[in-house]
């Protein structure tokens, strides 16, 4: 029965420091003064940070589900969907710039944009706002 119980401590202590380095892993994302989002496979926001929804002017709630698509124009989605993704698909990442648009859907922004695949699907996007 002790042994049994030790597990158990043993168990309940593990998922208390996995729970405290979750935490402090939220907080140093979200301390980054980069933009930081992962998307499922399907192209939709599972999270992002902070300087993310700064940079283009979105609420955590209004991104979550949504398609990373709402940022660019048409012109933008055919650039990415010709030249980008066939990169990740034989790399597994890109880099390079792209133009976004804010929230209001008038101010732009100029990014320098990291895109690497993850083994689900999904993607990690990485973006520093390059703006003049």
């Amino acid at each position: 029965m002790d042994s049994y119980l030790n597990k158990i401590e043993d168990l309940s202590n593990g998922i208390g420091d996995l729970l405290e380095f979750n935490s402090q892993l939220i907080d140093a994302l979200n301390t980054s003064t980069e933009g930081i989002a992962i998307l499922d496979a399907d192209g939709n926001y599972i999270w992002l940070n902070k300087a993310h929804e700064k940079m283009f002017g979105y609420e955590h709630k209004e991104l979550i589900g949504q398609s990373w698509k709402v940022l660019y124009n048409e012109e933008d989605l055919d650039y990415f969907a010709e030249n980008v993704f066939p990169v990740i698909a034989r790399d597994g990442k890109w880099k390079g710039k792209a133009t976004a648009i804010q929230k209001d859907k008038t101010t732009k922004v100029e990014e320098m944009l990291f895109l690497t695949a993850l083994e689900n699907g999904g993607l990690i996007c990485t973006c520093i706002d390059v703006t003049e």
